[in-house]
Parts: structure tokens; sequence; C-alpha cells
């Protein structure tokens, strides 16, 4: 399946040959005069798509150890050539090209989506860009944009060419699994405010959770993804890790955050978490629809949401109740019936909130009870399954 769209005014997107030297042609098709070559790292702007895809059999058997022999199915690529070229523009095969880069650092090239924007498959490369000399360590990732959990991975530690050209029936293979469709126009939004934060009471031990945020209070910004499946994202002997947004790509509809987790300069992965759909955990009660946003400490109302019915409404009525009861017995006069959220997970088919005074927010060193939050495990039921103390990690006054 090729999402094969001629997007001829669509932003600029730069391409290269994967290979030493890509044939230039002045059409679609091998039987078109040839125009010249381009060169591995020569960077030039795709202009278009070919209307129909083509499979060719090609043998690369220049600065590898063996020949490669791959029968890739993909579009022809129009691209404007350099001013030397003596003519403005010309077509090369996409299948012996390089993804577009969506980091100048070469880290994250996009590969693909689902035709239901719900996955996406992109190529992961290592920081260490002397590795392997062009073929540096390379994963293939194919990941759900909704939870940011990655579904599938082929990796190869130090390919002999790019990991589309010697794995490409393996790549085949795993992008028809998963429904995933080639992609060659990038188009990137603004990032803007996004920000990327790791927290949570485990996160030095690799169990974190991810948010983005636009800004305090920006519900239609935010998205909650756990990171526990995947230990390579998290690795805890360099501490807590940082997260970065390195790009938000767009779609009809869909926008989607790649966020770059980074437990030292050496580690890293990414993850794409789409943008504007509201978190997993907001559904996680039954008639209730939860409106509160974490780290919004400018709203500390307990549990927010709206409710489908007057049952509903009466059963949250009680289980805020429940919780203030209990923050103010672990709490007591730093309590004064306001709860902050500071965070709202799904742990299976409960949910998870941790919860803190508001007196803990915003006043300088308010006492050593803030250091800690109030974990509360709520099931669908509405009932308090469990209550855990946990670190405040916005609690920074110990010297």
């Amino acid at each position: 399946m090729l999402l094969s769209l001629v997007l001829a005014a669509a932003p600029a997107t730069f391409v290269s040959p994967c290979i030493d030297e890509v044939t230039v042609r002045d059409g679609p098709s091998v039987a078109s005069k040839r125009l010249g070559v381009l060169r591995r790292g020569a960077s030039v702007e795709l202009l278009s798509l070919s209307e129909e895809a083509q499979a060719l059999t090609l043998t690369v058997d220049r600065n590898v150890p063996a020949p490669i022999t791959f029968t890739p199915r993909d579009a022809w690529l129009r691209v404007k050539l350099p001013a030397d070229a003596g003519v403005d523009a010309g077509w090369v095969f996409g299948g012996v090209m390089c993804r577009p880069n969506l980091m100048k650092e070469g880290w994250l090239a996009l590969v693909g989506w689902s035709q239901d924007d719900s996955k996406v498959a992109y190529l992961e490369r290592a920081t260490d860009s002397f590795a392997c000399g062009w073929g540096r360590p390379t994963a293939l990732r194919i990941a759900d944009v909704t939870t940011g959990q990655v579904l599938d991975s082929l990796e190869d530690g130090c390919p002999p060419a790019d990991l589309l050209i010697s794995h490409r029936q393996e790549v085949d293979a795993l992008l028809q699994k998963h429904g995933v469709g080639l992609y060659w126009f990038v188009m990137e939004g603004e990032r803007g405010t996004l920000k990327a934060v790791l927290s949570g009471p485990q996160c030095q031990q690799g169990r974190c959770t991810l948010r983005l945020s636009e800004k305090p209070g920006a519900v239609g910004r935010e998205a909650s993804v756990d990171f526990t499946h995947d230990p390579r994202a998290l690795d805890s002997s360099f501490g807590v890790p940082r997260a970065s947004v390195v790009a938000v790509l767009r779609r009809p509809g869909t926008e989607v955050a790649f966020v770059r987790l980074a437990s030292s300069e050496e580690h890293h992965t990414f993850r794409p978490v789409r943008l504007g759909q509201g978190a997993p955990w907001r559904d996680a009660l039954p008639g209730l629809k939860l409106t509160g946003t974490p780290r919004s400490f400018g709203r500390c109302k307990g549990l927010e949401a709206d409710a489908t019915g007057p049952d509903a409404r009466k059963r949250l009525e009680q289980l805020n109740a429940e919780l203030d009861r209990r923050m103010e017995r672990r709490y007591g006069e730093l309590f004064d019936r306001d709860a902050c959220l500071v965070s709202a997970d799904l742990a299976g088919a409960a949910l998870e909130v941790v919860l803190t005074p508001s007196n803990c927010v915003g006043n300088e060193c308010p006492g050593d009870a803030c250091k800690a939050a109030t974990r509360f495990t709520i099931g669908r039921n509405l009932a308090i399954t469990a209550e855990k103390s946990v670190r405040l990690e916005e609690y920074s006054c110990d010297p």
C-alpha cells in the first residue's frame, strides 16, 4: 500500500541518496532519458511523486561487504536538481533514496502512516554517527500515536546500507502487518511552546510518565503515555531522563509530536504522541468525562468531570468527599479542602490519580509534609482501592 499523493504545493522536503550513486532521469521510468547522477550525501528538494508505484529489482554492490539484491515497490520522486546539473528537475527512484530527516542531526526520519492515522513508522538512528560510517546503527519502529507504545521494531546494529535497503523484505512485511503505507512528504507544524516533561513516583527507576502541554490548562494539548513497556527508552543507570519535543508533524485532522527521551548524551529513543485527542484516562470512570488538567495547579478542585446524569454526578461528589476525608487525615492543617491534581494515569482498568493539598503549591517551603503527594487508585465502581504516599517532584526546598 502506498500513499502516493502528488503534493506539488507541499512544504519543501529534502531527500538524499542512500547508496553511492543514484541515476536521475527525465521521467518516472527506467526507460526515460538519463540526465545525470546524484551522489550519496547530496540533499535535493522533493517536488512531487509519481502517480503509480513501481517495483524494481536492484543490486547494490559498491561500498558494502557483499552485494545486496532487493525488489522495492516505491514511487518515483521528482526532485529539484543542483544549479550545475544543467536541468532544473529530474526523477529518481524512491527505493534508493533516504527518507526525509526530521532533525538536522539525522537521528529521526519518517517512513509512513496507517490510513486511519493511528500508527506511524519511523527510522531511529543512534547518536554516534561514526559507529558504522554512513550506515550507522538504525532501527525501524512502528508505534501507536494514541498511547506512544512501540508495536514492532526492526533493528540492525551496523547495516551495510540504509536499513530500508538491506532489510527491505522484512520492512515491507512489517509495514503490511500494521497497515502502514510509505509516505514521502513531511508537513511540519510549529512546535511553539509545546513542552515535554517526564515525571512519576518511580522515575528514578525508569518508570516514568510523559506529559505534553502547551500551557497550563490547555487540555487539548496534553497527553499521557506510560513507557514502562520499553526498558530501552529509559536507562535508570543514568538517572532521571530528559524529554524534548523535536518535531510536530501535521496531516489532515492529525498532529503528532515526536519526543526525544534521552537518559544520557549517548542513549536516546523517540516516541510519537498524537496531540489534541485527550488522554485515555479521561474516560476511565463510567458516566464521567474527566476535565481536570494534571499540573494545572491553579485549578485545585479535586477530580473535575462532566457527568452524563444525576447518578454519575452524585457518585462523583461522594468520591471527592472521600478523597477530601483521606487527604485531611493525611495532611492535617495543610489540607484546607482543596486538592490539586498532579497526575492521572490508567493502571489496567483502574484510574490512578496523584493529589496534593493546595497549600503545598506556590508557597515557599510550606512544610515537610509537602515533600510527598498521595496516589489513589480508583476502580470503575468509583471506589478507592489503594492509597500510597509518593514523592512530590515539585518540592525543591531541600538543600
